[in-house]
């Protein structure tokens, strides 16, 4: 099952950073789904492929995006 980031959502990046997801676009030549996503401290935006921003961080149990309630 894959798992969508919800648009508009605000996530915790393993590292301490907050984000929130603008939209999920797809690469023009591979057809890869993206996220896309801003920082809420910096505004600046970012663009991940969405198989990475669901994988566990690597020597970890931990998530690299975890969702805020």
């Amino acid at each position: 099952m894959i798992n969508y980031p919800e648009p508009g959502a605000k996530y915790k990046h393993y590292k301490g950073g907050l984000y929130e997801v603008i939209t999920l676009a797809t690469h023009t030549e591979s057809t890869e789904l993206m996220v896309v996503y801003k920082s809420l401290l910096f505004g600046s935006i970012y663009v991940r492929p969405l198989n990475v921003w669901n994988e566990d961080v690597a020597d970890s149990k931990e998530k690299r995006f975890t969702k805020l309630i």
